[in-house]
């Protein structure tokens, strides 16, 4: 019987649904910019490029590229959010790739032209279409490495600099 239940527990754990993307952010002292990469599982984000957009969406090879592009920029642009010390950072698309059954979004920061005290990286993406939905979100700034778990009840990431940038 005990295995039985664990059988059966082990199929619903199976079958149960997770949703879950990768960000992560690492500044490149060269050039004075954050690099990000964003990994989500590709069928939940076009399901919610299509909610979002109310359009046919393919972002495999078959997919009209340029109006997929411009469909992820302004998604992402609308859920991934980074503010320096209080304000809005300007964040340049680079693109995305599909890979096997995730897509990855590139995009890298301006350059940054002074040493943030305070950061905050708000990840809302796919929140509306998945309560379930959990961001983790991986960052590297000198030698400082943190991460979090975002979730619809907690979207947004602070990391406190000062101590860092004194070193």
């Amino acid at each position: 019987m005990i295995e039985l239940l664990l059988l059966i527990q082990s199929m619903v754990w199976f079958v149960h649904p997770h949703y879950v993307s990768t960000s992560e952010l690492n500044y490149n002292p060269d050039e004075d910019i954050f690099e990000i990469s964003i990994s989500l599982t590709s069928h939940d984000f076009e399901d919610a490029l299509k909610k979002q957009f109310k359009a046919a969406v393919d972002l495999g090879p078959k997919g009209d590229s340029a109006s997929m592009n411009e469909m992820v920029e302004h998604y992402v642009e609308r859920f991934f959010q980074v503010r320096l010390d209080g304000n809005n950072f300007g964040l340049d698309y680079l693109g995305y790739e599909l890979d096997k059954d995730k897509v990855n979004v590139y995009l890298q920061s301006e350059v940054i032209s002074f040493m943030p005290v305070d950061i905050h990286i708000e990840n809302r993406l796919l929140f509306e279409e998945f309560a379930e939905q959990q961001n983790i979100v991986r960052f590297e700034y000198n030698q400082l490495k943190k991460s979090a778990r975002l979730t619809r009840s907690q979207p947004i990431m602070h990391i406190h600099l000062e101590s860092v940038n004194q070193k």
